[in-house]
C-alpha cells in the first residue's frame, strides 16, 4: 500500500467553489482548497486556470491567478479589501487575530495586514497556533485568500476552474489537483444535516439540561470546506406545532424574524463525530453511544435563573 506521502497531491486535496454577489451586483467566484493533512498545503504554490463554460466545452484553460501564502503587507491588504465582496467582516477578523496573538508584543498596535503576516510567522514557529488559525480561516475568506488556500475573481458567465500544483523547481504549472465549475447567481446551498437527537443520561448535572447530536449526510460532508459548524435554534413545542415546523423546516428568514425562535449558541457548534443520518446503530440515536453530544443547552440555567418551561423541552 502506498503511503500518504507517496500519493499524488490531487488525492489528498479537496477543491470546492461557490459564488456570491456583492453590493454592486457583481458576481464573484470563490474557489477553496483544503486537505485532511493541512501540512501538505504549507509552502505550496498553485496556479488557477479557468475557462468559460463547462470542462468539456470548447476552448482552452487560461491562467487566472496564483495561490500562495503572502509575505507582503501590501499584497495582503489588497486581498483583504477584495474579500469584502465575499462577505468578509474585516473588523471581526482583526478582533479574532488580536485575541489569538494577544501574547505577541506590540500586536495591538499592528494594522490588520500586519496581524495577518504575524499570524503566518507565529504559526511557523509555534505549532499550537496553527490549529487556531484553521478556525479563523474557516470563518474568514479574506484570511484564506492571504494564506494561499483560496482564489476569487469577478465572473459574468459559468466558469470552470482547474487548480494546478506549481513545480517548485521549474515554476511551471503541473498536475491538476482540483476542478470546479461555478455559475453566477447559483451559490451552493448546503444540504440539511440530520435531525437532532437528545442524549439522555441519569447524571444529576443533566437535570433540565438538553444534550444534542445529529447526523451528517454524505452530500454535506463533501461540501465540508464551505461550512464550519452549526447554529442551534430553540422554539417552544406549542409554537413549533402551530407553525407546522415539525413537518416543514423553517426558512432562514423565519429563524431570524419569528420571535418564538431563540438561537442558543454563540459560537459555531462543531460535530465531533460523523453520524450517519439514519436510525439505529451508526446514527445519532445509536443505543451503544450514550455519552457523545455536540451541544448542551440549559437555557442559561444557574442559581436564580429561570429554568426550561415544559413547552421548551423537545420530544425524545
Amino acid at each position: 500500500m502506498a503511503s500518504a506521502a507517496a500519493q499524488p497531491l490531487s488525492n489528498l486535496v479537496f477543491t470546492v467553489g461557490t459564488t456570491i454577489q456583492d453590493t454592486n451586483l457583481q458576481d464573484w467566484s470563490y474557489v477553496l482548497l483544503g486537505s485532511p493533512q493541512v501540512q501538505l498545503l504549507a509552502g505550496q504554490r498553485f496556479a488557477v486556470y479557468g475557462k468559460n463554460g463547462l470542462a468539456a466545452d470548447p476552448g482552452p484553460f487560461t491562467l487566472r491567478g496564483t495561490m500562495f501564502q503572502q509575505s507582503d503587507t501590501t499584497a495582503i491588504n489588497n486581498l483583504l479589501n477584495q474579500s469584502v465582496a465575499l462577505g468578509e467582516d474585516l473588523s471581526a477578523l482583526d478582533a479574532a487575530l488580536g485575541f489569538l496573538l494577544r501574547n505577541v508584543p506590540g500586536i495591538s498596535s499592528q494594522t490588520l495586514p500586519q496581524k495577518v503576516l504575524t499570524a503566518f510567522l507565529t504559526a511557523t514557529g509555534d505549532p499550537t497556533t496553527a490549529p487556531a488559525l484553521m478556525v479563523v480561516a474557516r470563518l474568514h475568506p479574506g484570511f484564506n485568500l492571504c494564506s494561499g488556500q483560496a482564489f476569487s475573481e469577478v465572473i459574468s458567465a459559468t466558469t470552470t476552474y482547474e487548480v494546478r500544483e506549481v513545480d517548485p523547481a521549474s515554476g511551471l504549472a503541473a498536475a491538476v489537483v482540483g476542478r470546479v465549475t461555478i455559475t453566477p447567481g447559483a451559490p451552493v446551498v448546503l444540504p440539511a444535516p440530520g435531525y437532532p437527537f437528545q442524549v439522555v443520561t441519569n447524571a444529576t448535572s443533566d437535570h433540565l439540561r438538553i444534550r444534542l447530536r445529529w447526523g451528517t449526510p454524505d452530500a454535506l460532508r463533501r461540501l465540508s470546506l464551505l461550512q464550519f459548524g452549526f447554529n442551534v435554534w430553540r422554539i417552544p413545542l406549542a409554537a413549533a406545532l402551530a407553525g407546522n415546523f415539525n413537518t416543514t423546516p423553517p426558512t432562514t428568514a423565519a429563524l431570524t424574524s419569528n420571535p418564538n425562535f431563540t438561537r442558543v449558541n454563540t459560537m459555531p457548534v462543531l460535530a465531533t463525530t460523523d453520524y450517519a443520518p439514519l436510525d439505529g446503530p451508526g446514527g445519532p440515536d445509536d443505543p451503544a453511544d450514550t455519552s457523545t453530544y455536540f451541544f448542551s443547552d440549559r437555557n442559561g440555567r444557574s442559581p436564580g435563573i429561570a429554568q426550561f418551561p415544559p413547552t421548551n423541552t423537545p420530544p425524545g
